[in-house]
């Protein structure tokens, strides 16, 4: 592929998708195309608008998907819901699992060389005794599975659709992505929430990754030689205890030291859930995350990382956000954006 070739990124306002855009054009890329809702936040862009050809539609618009695919050497579909209330179910099948049928369907018409799937570390099976998780550990439908992670789970099965039928594919699988951002929402919130003081923590573990390592990973991803894959995306696995301490201390505030009994965790759930309505914004604490913050669970990066791959150490991600929370403080709390870190090309 020329750095000439059409590429189309799904979800390109996202907090994801705004990083694999400036990836892209990093790497010296020059016909980026994108999707965007009519009513997405542009916040993330706003620098390098004018350097992408946008498409302003939405995944249910099957003829609008297939047209903005036409002509494309890849795609990169990074756009979804991702919520973890119970009354998203329709949507979030709709919206994750039909729409990603659609774009499979696009890119077999159209005849794209290669879709690189973004999904994710909730769309895999669970292990609670704290061992890794792998590509190949055997699926278990249990409660502890949720209805997103259900719903990127039949996202996947539409790429190995796609992939019988001749396309060629990699499904990524990240982690708990970290870094600056839009600070009210996504994983973004959860320093928002420390910075405005946090009184207690939940006592499991899980996988973070840093934003710019997905984006770097699913942009380098394009020439990958090994097609009709799946790579779990993971920096580190830590307790959400050690992540709330270091991002306090990097926020310079104090961290929260009390273990959260269950009957605080489903007061949380019940203030985020009024909160919800107010303001219209989805909750990031609800009774599936709470459940899920009880557990221990942790990820194996051995497969990406045998392809080369290093990974910015979680501690400089926190360290760098939290400073980009810090400088948004002073400004009204603005969206924030991590600058690139050189790392370590892969081995060919």
């Amino acid at each position: 592929m020329t750095q000439e070739e059409k590429i189309l990124v799904t979800g390109g306002t996202g907090f994801l998708g705004s990083y694999i855009i400036r990836e892209l054009l990093h790497q010296g890329y020059t016909n980026i195309h994108a999707i965007r809702r009519k009513d997405s936040d542009r916040r993330l862009v706003h620098d390098l608008e004018d350097q992408i050809s946008w498409w302003v539609t939405d995944l249910d618009q099957v003829d609008e998907i297939y047209d903005s695919i036409s002509g494309a050497h890849t795609v990169i579909h990074a756009a979804g819901l991702v919520s973890f209330i119970p009354r998203d179910r329709d949507q979030l099948y709709q919206i994750n699992a039909d729409g990603t049928g659609t774009v499979v369907n696009a890119c077999l018409e159209h005849g794209v060389k290669r879709l690189i799937h973004i999904s994710s570390s909730s769309a895999l099976a669970k292990i609670k005794d704290g061992s890794p998780i792998t590509e190949k550990t055997k699926w278990v439908d249990d409660k502890h599975i949720s209805v997103y992670g259900r719903s990127k789970r039949l996202a996947e099965i539409e790429i190995w659709r796609g992939i019988a039928e001749g396309l060629d594919a990699i499904i990524l699988n990240p982690t708990i992505i970290l870094g600056a951002g839009i600070w009210e929402s996504t994983s973004c919130k959860l320093f928002f929430q420390v910075f405005q003081g946090l009184k207690y923590y939940p006592p499991g573990s899980t996988g973070f990754v840093d934003v710019r390592d997905v984006a770097r990973i699913a942009v380098d991803m394009i020439h990958h030689p090994q097609v009709n894959q799946s790579y779990i995306i993971n920096g580190s696995n830590l307790s959400f205890r050690k992540l709330f301490t270091q991002i306090a201390e990097g926020l310079r505030v104090t961290p929260p030291l009390r273990l959260a009994p269950r009957w605080i965790a489903r007061f949380l759930v019940a203030v985020e859930f009024i909160k919800s309505k107010l303001t219209g914004k989805r909750p990031i604490v609800t009774s599936e995350t709470i459940r899920n913050s009880y557990q221990n669970f942790s990820y194996s990066n051995d497969k990406i990382r045998g392809l080369g791959y290093d990974f910015i150490p979680i501690e400089d991600t926190i360290q760098d956000t939290t400073a980009a929370l810090l400088a948004a403080a002073q400004n009204k709390f603005e969206p924030g954006l991590l600058a690139p870190r050189n790392q370590v090309k892969p081995k060919s």
